[in-house]
């Protein structure tokens, strides 16, 4: 929700358009259907339209697939923590966005 929130606030003040891709994923505690349930109250508090797109399969396979098909011109993905050395870890999901996003990606910490 982190990456959200700064994504509303970023395409507001550029006045870009949005595209939400909610991600089916085993790893987080909320389903589905509630993260967009969350991202439609998020959009409508913001008074931004947005598409909001539901993926199923392969998280980051799925993402770079529709950024390369659209021709979008950034992804923006959540991730990363820092590990007790100060270094910052990627999870699977963010980490394969990284390496193989065809356009410019920004990692929200």
């Amino acid at each position: 929700m982190k990456t959200l929130h700064a994504t509303i606030k970023r395409t507001l003040e550029a006045g870009d358009t949005l595209t939400v891709a909610v991600l089916e994923n085993d790893g987080v505690k909320r389903s589905q259907a509630e993260m967009s349930e969350e991202v439609h109250d998020c959009l409508e508090e913001a008074g931004l339209e947005a598409d909001v797109r539901l993926l199923s399969g392969d998280p980051g396979s799925e993402l770079v697939t529709v950024a390369e098909r659209e021709a979008f011109d950034q992804v923006v993905i959540g991730g990363g923590e820092a590990s007790p050395m100060g270094k910052i870890r990627l999870g699977p999901i963010t980490e394969f966005v990284l390496l193989n996003s065809p356009t410019t990606v920004t990692l929200v910490r």
